[in-house]
This record gives structure tokens, C-alpha cells and sequence, in this order.
């Protein structure tokens, strides 16, 4: 009768334990919906910030939503987007050096991104920072290797240098 005993009572502790296991699980897989539902609500936030052109504010939210729900892709996706809208921007209006940092800031994100390093490239080119723009088009190249553009853009830069220095080389005389 005894070790009937202990074995019911090994048996009620074990599914004691089981049920315990079951509802923590339960509780950590609400807990992450719950912190994936507010992170979709601060996403949707930032958006709308965004659009409606208040960067620090809209960028604020998806940071706070990658925060809390550090795995939510989009929103490291629209950040990555907005970075480079805005760095095009500035390239627009011709103020490469803003333009430059916004691609610097969506690099630090994504290190491998082609287009990034293209853009930055072509507002070196535009400010005649020849050594600089072979640099950035060059990793470019090296991150998409079929990227046509950034071949074309770093052959006309090198014939953009080697035409100053043979300027420069005829002043001198």
C-alpha cells in the first residue's frame, strides 16, 4: 500500500510538472503574440509618421517596435526603405553630403546592400571624390556582381580621374 502510494504520488507530481510546463509554454507563446501585436501597432504608427513627414518621430516607432519584437522583419525593412527615400532625396536636390549619410545609416543595417554602396558611390562621383566613389562602387560590384550600373558608373569615374590628373599634369607645365 505504501509504494501504491508513492507511485500515485510520483504519478500526480509528474503531471503536476507536465500541466506546469504546458501552461508556461502556453503564457511565453501569448506573451510574444501580445509583444508581436504591439509591435505591429507602433509599425503602423511609424508608417504613418513617416508618410506624413515626420522622420525622427515615424523612425522612433520602428525602433521601439524592433525593440519589443526584435524578429519583426518589416519593420527593419521599412526602416532600411526610408533611408534610402531619403538619401535619394538629398541626391535630388544635389545634397550629397546628407544624401551620403542616409546611405551610411541603411549600410550600418544591411553591410551587404549593392544599392547602397552604388548610391553613395554616385554622390562621391558628383562631388569629384574619385578615390572615394571607386571605393564604394567597387563593393558594389563586389556585393552583386551583375550589377551593370556600377560597372558603368566606376569605368566613367576612372576616366573622370585619369582626365584630371592629365589636366592637372598640363597646368603644371
Amino acid at each position: 500500500k505504501q509504494k501504491l502510494s508513492i507511485i500515485v504520488g510520483s504519478l500526480v507530481l509528474a503531471i503536476a510538472l507536465v500541466l506546469f510546463i504546458v501552461l508556461k509554454n502556453t503564457n511565453v507563446k501569448s506573451d510574444a503574440e501580445r509583444k508581436l501585436a504591439e509591435a505591429k501597432i507602433l509599425y503602423g504608427e511609424g508608417q504613418t509618421l513617416l508618410q506624413g513627414g515626420k522622420f525622427q518621430e515615424g523612425m522612433n516607432k520602428l525602433d521601439q517596435a524592433i525593440q519589443i519584437y526584435p524578429a519583426f522583419k518589416n519593420a527593419y525593412l521599412f526602416r532600411g526603405e526610408t533611408y534610402q527615400k531619403r538619401g535619394d532625396t538629398y541626391q535630388v536636390q544635389q545634397d550629397y553630403w546628407h544624401a551620403i549619410a542616409e546611405y551610411d545609416r541603411l549600410i550600418q543595417m544591411t553591410p551587404q546592400e549593392a544599392v547602397a554602396y552604388y548610391k553613395k558611390g554616385e554622390c562621391y562621383f558628383s562631388l569629384k571624390e574619385w578615390d572615394k566613389a571607386i571605393q564604394c562602387l567597387t563593393l558594389a560590384i563586389q556585393f552583386d556582381a551583375n550589377y551593370i550600373a556600377a560597372y558603368e558608373k566606376r569605368g566613367n569615374t576612372y576616366k573622370q580621374r585619369f582626365q584630371e590628373k592629365l589636366d592637372n599634369a598640363d597646368f603644371k607645365k
